[in-house]
């Protein structure tokens, strides 16, 4: 019971740590914001193709039930990705919703133009040559100044003694510096805290300083609830981003031509949308609306799926004696279910190291050319060049313009 409980503490531990520290979490925008298109637009876009994806989920079943396959028809591997993508579409639209209608103030995110005046992290040469930096937002050049003033400490003795204070005015303050100091860096640790404890002893709270108490710990439990729900999408969208092109490589190298191909025109709509536009969904994802990062070290995940799945096709087998796809069926390659199991695992490690090196090229390369972009847009806006006029607009001159006797400066007679 100790070694079990101790497990669930380191893994409570990890999951904590994962959910309040790491840095991607903490921003927001990566998940609702896209390099191109702007959040609204980010937002209408995976709504749509949310209510795309469960319009083929449902009509693949009801075709499936008619048909009287309808037992099988979460068994498949192409039906889980489908499911997989459709509920991170429906999940990235939502947090996009939120944070787009949340205002700034209650911890959504910025708009463009908020983001413009007050951030710049990226930067383009560094300082420009009259020594001001060149941000990637473009909106113009901000020179560098020094930091304002610090705001009043509210300590009268700090305020009106300054440095003339007595020794132990001095000493007291040195005190305190020293304490706030360590408390800052001991909370900016990664330190486990329990927050059922924290919010259940709050709670029991009571005199005029619990009201704050209670909306501190709703604050808490929203902002908790929040980066679960970003969690879950930045998983989603590592998992299901290599799963797609799994399914499209392996059915149609593999399955499709040993099929009988599509009988009618919804089935044809149905394996294109499950097989092919499934790929094209998260490419377009990938290139277009996302800015998630895609982390080398959570290929884990992906493989945790995959033997989740594999137990799930060799119960099928166990209970029904159905084998979802026939190359897990053990007269296949000999015999040798290993063989199969250890070819999907390298395609799925292919497919990662590659979708690796994409997003590593987009999120270098797109920062670059929105910053270019954006910088040609204010050197228009500074100086703009006119077109010269088209000929037929210039100013004609009344008197036709005389022609010039060279002859004349050379010391020639002049021709008559």
């Amino acid at each position: 019971m100790g070694a079990a409980d101790r497990a669930y503490r380191w893994t409570k531990q990890q999951v904590h740590c994962f959910l309040f520290h790491s840095p991607v979490l903490q921003n927001e925008a990566l998940f609702t914001t896209s390099w191109i298109l702007p959040q609204p637009a980010v937002c209408a876009a995976r709504a749509v193709v949310f209510a795309y994806c469960l319009g083929v989920l449902v009509a693949n079943l009801v075709v499936n039930i008619v048909h009287g396959a309808g037992w099988n028809w979460a068994a498949y591997f192409t039906t889980l990705t489908y499911v997989g993508i459709a509920m991170y579409f429906g999940l990235a639209a939502y947090n996009t919703a939120a944070a787009w209608m949340r205002p700034p103030a209650a911890g959504g995110v910025p708009t463009q133009q908020q983001q413009t005046e007050t951030e710049g992290v990226v930067r383009v040469g560094g300082l420009d040559k009259d020594g001001t930096s060149v941000r990637a937002d473009g909106t113009g050049l901000f020179p560098e100044t020094p930091p304002a003033p610090s705001a009043p400490t509210g300590n009268a003795i700090e305020e009106e003694e300054g440095e003339d204070a007595p020794d132990s005015v001095r000493i007291s303050r040195s005190t305190t510096n020293r304490s706030s100091r360590s408390k800052r860096t001991m909370h900016s640790s990664i330190v486990y805290v329990d927050h059922e404890a924290a919010l259940a002893g709050s709670g029991s709270g009571s005199g005029p300083g619990s009201a704050g108490i209670a909306d501190q710990g709703e604050g808490e439990r929203e902002d908790t609830a929040r980066k679960v729900l970003l969690a879950s999408q930045w998983l989603l969208y590592e998992s299901f981003t290599c799963f797609a092109p799994l399914v499209t490589i392996v059915y149609w190298a593999l399955l499709y031509p040993t099929s009988d191909g599509f009988a009618a025109v919804a089935d044809v709509w149905m394996g294109v949308s499950m097989h092919a536009v499934n790929t094209v969904l998260m490419a377009a994802e990938v290139l277009l609306l996302a800015r998630i990062p895609f982390n080398l070290m959570h290929l884990s995940v992906p493989l945790t799926f995959m033997t989740l799945y594999l137990g799930l096709v060799y119960f099928m087998v166990a209970v029904y004696g159905f084998y979802v796809y026939p190359f897990f069926e053990a007269r296949y390659f000999g015999g040798y279910i290993a063989i199969v199991c250890l070819l999907v695992v390298n395609i799925v490690a292919i497919i990662w190291v590659a979708l690796v090196l994409l997003h590593y090229w987009r999120d270098r390369a797109y920062p670059r050319w929105a910053a270019a972009f954006r910088m040609r847009r204010l050197e228009q806006a500074l100086d703009p060049v006119q077109d010269p006029p088209p000929a037929h607009e210039l100013p004609q001159s009344e008197e036709p313009e005389k022609e010039l006797d060279l002859n004349l400066d050379l010391g020639l007679p002049s021709q008559v």
